[in-house]
């Protein structure tokens, strides 16, 4: 069985452009034997951006986020205690998009810690997170 967790973006555009997702990868998500989850790390992040002003495309799947998730068939993944403590095994790296700084972002670090603890494959078009593959032999990332 293919298990995937979907960053934020690749569960936003899953909802409102499909294309947008590489049609290999749109292939393995339609699987009869493919689990797609949802993190309640996604909704989070949308959450918190769309209220700040930066994610306004994002206010009409917010509001029927669980009805949308139900109707993917996605299983929603909550952050649990276990998930935080594995956030001890994501290290600070450099971002891959912009070098001599150091890659903080706390929701991807998150997800990231999820597909780790429930080995998940991460989807995700995000060359930060890509670059972990590097430090995370265990973790899984796909996109092209």
């Amino acid at each position: 069985m293919n298990q995937f967790l979907l960053d934020t973006h690749v569960l936003h555009w899953f909802d409102t452009n499909s294309k947008q997702i590489p049609s290999k990868i749109r292939t393995q998500l339609t699987q009869a034997d493919a689990q797609i989850y949802a993190s309640s790390i996604n909704a989070w992040e949308m959450q918190i951006k769309n209220q700040l002003g930066n994610w306004a495309d994002v206010t009409e799947f917010l509001s029927k986020y669980h009805e949308r998730i139900l109707e993917y068939q996605m299983r929603d993944l909550a952050f649990s205690s276990a998930h935080a403590l594995e956030l001890k095994a994501v290290p600070s790296i450099e971002r891959a998009d912009r070098p001599g700084q150091i890659h903080r972002d706390p929701f991807d670090r998150a997800l990231i810690a999820q597909a780790l603890h429930e080995n998940l494959v991460l989807v995700s078009s995000d060359v930060n997170i890509q670059a972990y593959r590097a430090h995370l032999p265990k973790l899984k990332v796909i996109w092209d």
